[in-house]
């Protein structure tokens, strides 16, 4: 982790959460990284509560690989059209570059 986010953490964090992460991570700091020391904090990450904002990144991330796997169900999935537009004879410039000044690529 650089100090850019772990400044960040202590921007947004109380006194007291400070002092917990700091309780934390010094007690954690000399633990072994083997797969006792994983699965223990595997774990504890399982148990504790998730707030409002894990809840509605979980629910993002679901509706994101719902419509990614029906976009690849359906053969509309950008990598499956990329193929297809090759396969017509476009080249990969033609793909990338824009056909006219300020219009969006044909796979971008």
């Amino acid at each position: 982790m650089d100090k850019r986010t772990m400044y960040s953490l202590i921007l947004h964090a109380s006194p007291e959460e400070c002092r917990e992460m700091g309780a934390l991570f010094s007690d954690l700091a000399d633990s072994p990284r083997d797969d006792r020391f994983r699965s223990t904090l595997k774990n504890l990450i399982a148990n504790e509560p998730q707030t409002e904002f894990t809840k509605a990144l979980e629910a993002a991330r679901t509706r994101v690989v719902a419509h990614n796997d029906d976009l690849r169900r359906t053969g509309w999935h950008p990598d499956q059209m990329k193929a297809k537009l090759l396969a017509l004879g476009y080249s990969e410039k033609e793909l990338l570059e824009p056909a006219t000044e300020g219009a969006p690529s044909l796979i971008n």
